[in-house]
Parts: C-alpha cells; structure tokens; sequence
C-alpha cells in the first residue's frame, strides 16, 4: 500500500501526463498564431531583412489587408541590414506599400 505522500506523487505525475496530453490534441486542432505563421513563412520562401522576422510577421499580419501598408522608417543603419520596413519599401505587387526607408 502506498503512504499518502508517495500516493500524491503518482496522482501528480498522472495528472501532468494527461496535461501534456491535452495540451498537444489542442494544438492540433487550434493551431497558435505562431505556428500558423511559421507554416505562412515556409510556403512563401521570401526573405527576412530584420533580426527576429518582424517585418515576415507584419506582412503576415495584414495580408489580407486591402490596401497598401503605409510606414515611415527613421533609423541610424543602412536602411536594408536589420531593417523592419525594407520588405513593404522593396515589394513591387499593389499590397507592396508606400512609405519612406532612407536607406538607399
């Protein structure tokens, strides 16, 4: 016979396997945004100019946006390395935006 410490133990650890469990069926059937956006990121193979992908995740986030982006950039680097806006600057589709990157 188990004690009662030993005994809260074993429901614990059963309890946290059912945790995981469940924690992985929700994902598979409501997807985070972070995943969503990762499979965005590989079926359009473009190119991230900025450090962590914000401009892929600004141009995933508004996507569906039916007019341009419009964005002002001031910064003290190139305008291009580890730029967030150089992506709208370079896009060249109707979504592609308007704005002003002094970088070039």
């Amino acid at each position: 016979m188990l004690e009662y410490p030993q005994l809260l133990f074993y429901v614990w650890g059963y309890i946290m396997k059912l945790k995981t469990i469940f924690k992985r069926a929700y994902y598979v059937f409501f997807p985070r945004l972070e995943e969503k956006f990762n499979r965005w990121v590989r079926a359009q193979n473009i190119r991230s100019y900025s450090q962590y992908r914000q401009d892929l995740f600004v141009k995933y986030y508004y996507r569906n946006l039916d007019r341009p982006i419009f964005f002002v950039d001031i910064g003290a680097n190139d305008g291009i390395s580890l730029s967030n806006t150089y992506i709208f600057d370079s896009d060249i589709t109707d979504n592609g935006g308007g704005g002003i990157n002094r970088g070039r």
